[in-house]
């Protein structure tokens, strides 16, 4: 009984190590398959992303050629929007920024300090102090349109978190920007500001007929 119990066991442990060496083989068979599924589907998968590349390359080589022609049978034409692109790169890279406003708003002022009240000029100080105002309140918005800049006021601060304040329909609307522009922006400068501070250490309630009128607004 031992012996049948010993030999069965030998025939068992034998069928278990076939069916085991089995089961390897066929995951060695699939691993071996997918490989060659995967060689064959890389070189093919690249050489249509090449050739799509290529196509798009082709275009735009035909496009350059085109532009070039055209160039040379009309060079006003070509000058032109060579310049017009040059200066629209020009005005976006020189774009003034938020910081720049407040750095030179900050700077104006002062330098209206600096002078006394029978010296300075009404009509810049009473400006400046209106954007400060803005200013300290939180109420300075800048509106980026790319090639210039416009500074408008809002109804209230960022920090504000009223009704009113967070309301779309009471926001500011493109009709109301006529009348809550502070200053333009654009090639590094801003307007108002330069022009409100013409003649700002001259007192015009002291010269008012030799003095011109420097409020931008």
């Amino acid at each position: 009984m031992t012996g049948l119990h010993l030999g069965h066991s030998k025939v068992t442990s034998v069928h278990m190590s076939i069916y085991i060496n089995e089961e390897y083989l066929q995951i060695w068979r699939i691993g071996i398959i997918s490989r060659i599924e995967t060689s064959c589907i890389c070189p093919t998968f690249f050489l249509l992303s090449g050739n799509y590349f290529l196509n798009i390359l082709n275009d735009y080589k035909m496009v350059a050629v085109e532009t070039g022609q055209d160039m040379k049978d009309r060079p006003l034409k070509a000058a032109f929007y060579i310049s017009l692109l040059g200066i629209t790169g020009y005005l976006a890279k020189t774009n003034p920024s938020l910081e720049s406003f407040e750095g030179h708003l900050l700077e104006n002022t002062n330098e209206l300090l600096q002078l006394g009240k029978l010296v300075r000029n009404r009509k810049s100080d009473e400006h400046m102090q209106h954007l400060m105002w803005c200013f300290n309140e939180g109420r300075i918005r800048r509106l980026n349109l790319g090639v210039c800049s416009l500074i408008w006021k809002d109804n209230f601060g960022k920090e504000v978190d009223v009704f009113e304040a967070q309301c779309k329909s009471l926001k500011v609307g493109w009709m109301d920007m006529r009348d809550r522009t502070l200053d333009i922006g654009i090639a590094g400068r801003w307007l108002w500001l330069e022009k409100a501070m013409i003649d700002y250490d001259i007192n015009i309630d002291e010269w008012p007929e030799e003095t011109s009128n420097t409020s931008p607004r």
